[in-house]
């Protein structure tokens, strides 16, 4: 027996009057069974003829006064469960204008929809989780497209429900979560916090995900060798690390996660969604000078600056801020700026492969184990913001090749690599790029090439490097044009650790 939402309304409305007016009659209201010929045809109206026909009628209509007494179909019995329940939940709801648009579209939902037993449980905590919201405007923006969603045609409706709820639960769990609504955020890590907390594990090793040993193996380019630190060199790693705030940056990750992927993938789509949940809600989450940077570079450059790092200075950030302005003079409309920076030493994709920093070319996303070191040792740091910009302003990258095209870019790198690999190490060291390793990282395939030769100072490269660059690997010219960064024009750029 099929039953959607339309059908067990009318059972409720229809057979639920007479069943209470009979139960009334009768001393034992526990016991009384009915027989179909009992209840009066008109109460059933138009429903199908398997139902009003069949003889569990009868046991099913009572069912609905006294449900723990009779058996009957379980997907009926489910579904008449999660109707009682979600209008419940619904009936709950303090706030009269939450409950009045989500009753309305829970009443869509059992009208035009045979999905009811999926559908219910998200209307009832999607509507739970409005009510926590506190931002009128954000409650008012979510009110509006529930309302949207009621007026769709019954055609139309299955689609948009799902992209609507999908959208309006991701946003509304943002702000949630960042307000500390949510007790699993509070609660659940705590046990983590107090373990990280009492120095004694080697915090290098979470934050660089090597073994608890001296002895490390890294992963990515030189995946074949063995790395072996001393332990003075270990000790020292684990001084740097104890000194941060490991324990509130997990926390910090933890509530960004979310606000991260839902600023890199609605930016667009909903900018002034993504401008209120990064303007009113998490801006006001950090210190306020920190925040007011934040505001600026969102407002100068459309960055939007995640400093999970909970030792992220002013400094850090006046770094980022001229970093974009030198790729904005120098690049003008041709610059590509991230849409989403994220500085999170915990990141878990940097601490698997082991990197300074990512950038996901598709949706103009960069997140960086540090901006500058919090030691003040600016010299030895700094060249990982413009190597990973470097790569959301490759075209090279994303291009849509042919078999026969691919080959030939192919080939080409193995040419570069094989006739100018030397002479491209030497030029890189002769600008600055100082560290063997991070030069050798480059001659992996074409676009860490690219970006490695955005990080060296271009004034000192040879125009013969720069013609091998822009005619082989397709680099934009203008790149080499960049300026070095203040803080790091007078020093010999040497690579933060990487792979």
């Amino acid at each position: 027996m099929v039953v959607n939402g339309k059908t067990i309304l009318s059972l409720i409305d229809r057979v639920t009057p007479y069943i209470k007016k009979r139960v009334k009659s009768t001393e034992h209201p526990n016991r009384i069974h009915f027989k179909s010929s009992e209840i009066p045809k008109d109460c059933f109206g138009e429903l199908p003829p398997e139902i009003a026909e069949d003889a569990t009628v009868a046991p099913f209509a009572q069912r609905l006064i006294h449900p723990n007494l009779y058996g009957m179909e379980p997907a009926v019995n489910k579904t008449i469960a999660l109707v009682r329940n979600t209008r419940k939940t619904l009936g709950n709801i303090k706030d009269e204008e939450i409950k009045t648009h989500f009753n309305n579209l829970y009443e869509k939902i059992l009208t035009d929809s045979n999905n009811v037993d999926n559908l219910s449980g998200q209307v009832a905590e999607l509507a739970q989780k409005v009510e926590l919201i506190e931002n009128p405007e954000v409650k008012n923006d979510i009110l509006l497209s529930i309302r949207v969603l009621t007026k769709r045609p019954k055609k139309d409706f299955k689609k948009y429900f799902t992209l609507t709820m999908r959208g309006v639960e991701q946003y509304t769990d943002v702000i949630n979560i960042l307000n500390d609504k949510y007790i699993s955020i509070n609660n659940s890590e705590r046990k983590f916090y107090q373990w990280m907390n009492k120095n004694n594990i080697w915090l290098a090793d979470i934050i660089d995900g090597t073994k608890k040993t001296p002895e490390t193996y890294r992963n990515g380019v030189f995946k074949n060798r063995k790395d072996t630190k001393s332990y003075e060199s270990y000790e020292r790693l684990y001084e740097k690390y104890s000194k941060k705030d490991i324990a509130k940056t997990y926390q910090n990750a933890l509530k960004n996660d979310l606000l991260e992927e839902f600023l890199t993938d609605n930016s667009s789509i909903f900018k002034k969604r993504a401008e209120r949940i990064y303007h009113q809600e998490y801006l006001k989450t950090l210190n306020p000078d920190i925040a007011e940077m934040c505001k600026k570079i969102q407002k100068e450059y459309g960055t939007y600056v995640i400093p999970t790092n909970a030792d992220t200075t002013i400094q850090d950030l006046k770094y980022l801020e001229e970093e974009f302005k030198l790729w904005k003079e120098t690049g003008k409309d041709k610059a590509n700026l991230p849409t989403v920076l994220s500085i999170n030493t915990l990141n878990p994709l940097l601490r698997k492969s082991n990197c300074a920093g990512i950038a996901n070319i598709y949706n103009d996303s960069i997140v960086v184990r540090t901006l500058l070191e919090s030691d003040g040792n600016y010299k030895s740091s700094g060249s990982t913001l413009r190597h990973e910009i470097n790569h959301i302003n490759d075209p090279y990258e994303v291009e849509s090749l042919s078999e026969f095209e691919k080959l030939q870019k192919f080939v080409t790198w193995l040419k570069v690599k094989y006739f100018y690999k030397n002479y491209m190490m030497s030029e890189l060291e002769k600008a600055g790029l100082s560290n063997k390793e991070h030069r050798l990282y480059a001659f992996t395939e074409g676009a860490e090439a690219r970006s490695v030769s955005a990080e060296a100072n271009g004034e000192e490269l040879s125009d013969r490097y720069k013609d091998i660059m822009e005619n082989s690997l397709k680099m934009q010219r203008w790149i080499f044009d960049i300026p070095q960064n203040s803080i790091r024009r007078n020093a010999r750029i040497k690579s933060f650790e990487r792979k």
